[in-house]
């Protein structure tokens, strides 16, 4: 104590100084822990506010081919790709073909997911119906092809059309009806007919004053000139002014070619004979039992089946037997 009496003023500044140390430190302290509360109610508020964000929702509508349609919220970062993934993902007839899978969401978004146009779901009894088609096919028969299906499409089942087929008439777009029968027609070629015109020959008889004399197996379309070479020509004797060229050569004609001094002679074809291949219906009637009915008959067999070759093909007319032939075969000729 008589140390502290005898050095009282020492003593008074170390107190002093200690007093203001622990001051300062107090002071320290306060201003660091009010830092560090500033600090982290700054902190505090900047993970908010990233929270906030991160919890920013959109609603969006999905429809069409997902598993789970409807609506969902979702955070407005999210994509197309992934609200599919939401809903359940795709179904098997959905078509993305045409979809972005990448693209951002917006709020009250409606995304439709379409499907696939070829996936079309019918009941099988309509499906199918049943057609027959018949000729110049390849494979003709009955079918069991698609409904809505056309000729054409029936042709190619069948094995594609013959050679012979002509379908100039045929409406091959024309949609097939179920138990339809489609006819394909043979090509009708008309040179064919021709030809077998120009190829039948009848028998012919020239006379007079030609080199050959006699009777020819000539084309039915043969002229007086053509019958006339055929015979070799004419004799230095023939008139040549006297013959009849427009005389048309028939089967069973005689013809006649005339000499110098010849009076003029009516043909040896145009006898009091009637000719069964051009007589008319009168004329045949004049004949010994044929009458009405039995002359048109003949008439009407030589429009079926041609000229008679010989008289004695009257016979094949109906009703015309041997007895009223041989009554009738001394007035006949072809």
């Amino acid at each position: 104590m008589e140390y502290i009496k005898n050095n009282k003023g020492i003593v008074i500044l170390v107190i002093g100084l200690l007093a203001l140390i622990i001051f300062n430190y107090n002071d320290n302290s306060t201003t660091q822990e009010t830092i560090a509360t500033e600090y982290s109610e700054k902190l505090v508020t900047t993970i908010n506010n990233v929270v906030i964000e991160e919890e920013n929702y959109i609603m969006v509508d999905i429809k069409g081919e997902v598993n789970y349609p409807g609506l969902y919220q979702v955070s407005d970062n999210m994509r197309l790709g992934d609200v599919i993934g939401i809903s359940g993902g795709v179904t098997e007839a959905a078509d993305l073909s045409n979809i972005n899978l990448a693209i951002k969401l917006v709020d009250e978004m409606i995304i439709t997911i379409p499907a696939k146009e070829e996936i079309i779901i019918v009941p099988t009894d309509i499906v199918k119906i049943k057609v027959e088609i018949k000729g110049e096919v390849k494979n003709p028969n009955v079918y069991i092809i698609y409904n809505n299906s056309r000729i054409s499409d029936l042709i190619k089942v069948a094995g594609g059309l013959t050679e012979d087929a002509d379908t100039s008439n045929t409406q091959l777009a024309k949609i097939l009806i179920d138990g339809e029968t489609i006819i394909i027609p043979k090509l009708i070629i008309e040179e064919t007919v021709t030809d077998i015109i120009e190829e039948r020959e009848i028998y012919v008889e020239i006379n007079g004053e030609v080199i050959n004399p006699g009777i020819y197996l000539v084309p039915e379309n043969y002229s007086i000139q053509d019958l006339i070479y055929k015979a070799g020509g004419v004799t230095v004797n023939c008139d040549l002014e006297m013959i009849n060229w427009d005389l048309k050569i028939c089967l069973g004609a005689s013809i006649y070619i005339p000499a110098y001094g010849d009076e003029e002679v009516e043909d040896i074809s145009q006898s009091d004979k009637i000719n069964i291949n051009t007589a008319n219906l009168e004329e045949l009637s004049t004949l010994t039992g044929i009458g009405q009915i039995l002359g048109q008959r003949v008439i009407d067999y030589r429009a079926e089946f041609g000229d008679f070759l010989c008289i004695e093909d009257i016979m094949y007319v109906s009703g015309i037997k041997t007895s009223i032939y041989e009554e009738i075969k001394e007035s006949i000729t072809v």
